[in-house]
């Protein structure tokens, strides 16, 4: 059982012990095996949230690359390249918004605080999507618009 238990590793959480045999009496091997599927699934788990959380980043990283290119395109005047780095920092804003909620999230995970559930308002957020989706579509011709939007919480 310990040369089998060995040869279990983060990469290979699938793998469980064999159950008793006629030579040995494993009575811990159904809870090692329980033990191994909950390791398993927190194992998957954090490997979603990584996932999620670079996807996450990717795309206002992708908003602020594509601002940037269409700026060096073109000479612009003092007040586009004004407005140009307006809507670059609401970018930088959103990802440090976005990494402050992932450390609060993994802070939250390893029950150093407790998080209060508050509303959401929902028509800012879909705003905030908006821009950045109009800003990801600009280079394919493709616009985004917002109709009928009414405060919510």
């Amino acid at each position: 059982m310990t040369t089998a238990a060995r040869r279990i590793e983060a990469e290979h959480l699938t793998e469980r012990l064999a159950g008793p045999t006629r030579t040995t009496n494993w009575a811990a091997c159904p809870t090692l095996n329980e033990m191994l599927a909950r390791l398993e699934a927190a194992f998957a788990e954090v490997r979603r949230f990584s996932a999620d959380a670079s996807h996450e980043l990717r795309t206002p990283l992708t908003v602020l690359r594509g601002e940037i290119e269409v700026a060096l395109r073109h000479s612009r005047s003092s007040e586009e390249y004004r407005q140009l780095l307006e809507r670059l920092l609401e970018s930088v804003e959103s990802m440090a918004r976005m990494v402050d909620d992932l450390l609060l999230l993994s802070r939250a995970d390893a029950g150093a605080l407790r998080l209060a559930r508050e509303p959401v308002e929902l028509d800012r957020l879909v705003e905030e999507t908006a821009k950045e989706g109009e800003v990801l579509a600009r280079p394919r011709q493709v616009r985004v618009r917002i109709q009928a939007l009414e405060p919510w919480c």
